[in-house]
């Protein structure tokens, strides 16, 4: 199974990103639904929203495929490392700045273009206080996670990414069931 992900990944790079991306993000979104509403909601009745979420994922997918394109092939190869570096510096140096840099650059209009599509699908306004909130993840959640993930071989890379998709859309279900509980 490993030899053929790794072969499925190298074959076919964009493809491989999208379906990760796809099915981690529309698993976190549909667990989000599940842990706020105690049912499963796929968007609404009829597939017509269901297959609109699927191509903003979709697009979504394809967004973070162009990014770590940009990572990898300008950012990675300028990080200033020591030839003598070894273990900690040379893993999670370079790991913490590529993170720092997707999440900063890349991070905030992607999670705009995401609730911009999410409000136009289900016809709700722009709540910026909680674009705010969401926006501050990139501090506590993904600058981590993707720390993590940078320091990884680069085919697992994507893999552990889309999956963080998915836990995140865990912990946001639960914060906002605890929060609507409270008010």
């Amino acid at each position: 199974m490993t030899s053929w992900y790794l072969r499925f990944t190298a074959d076919y790079p964009w493809l491989s990103t999208i379906l990760q991306v796809v099915v981690c993000g529309m698993a976190g979104e549909l667990l989000a639904a599940k842990i706020q509403t105690h049912r499963w909601s796929f968007f609404g009745p009829g597939c017509r929203r269901f297959a609109l979420k699927l191509l903003v994922w979709v697009a979504l997918g394809a967004g973070f495929r162009l990014s770590l394109i940009v990572i990898y092939a300008v950012f990675a190869p300028q990080v200033p490392l020591r030839e003598s570096s070894t273990g900690f510096v040379a893993i999670w140096v370079p790991a913490l700045l590529q993170s720092l840099f997707l999440n900063l650059i890349f991070g905030p209009p992607t999670m705009l273009f995401h609730r911009t599509c999410d409000n136009a699908l289900f016809r709700r306004s722009m709540n910026w206080r909680s674009m705010r909130q969401t926006w501050f993840t990139i501090v506590w959640f993904w600058i981590p996670a993707q720390t993590l993930t940078f320091s990884l071989p680069r085919p697992w890379q994507v893999a552990l990414a889309a999956v963080w998709g998915t836990a995140l859309g865990g912990m946001l279900g639960f914060f906002s069931r605890a929060k609507r509980e409270e008010g």
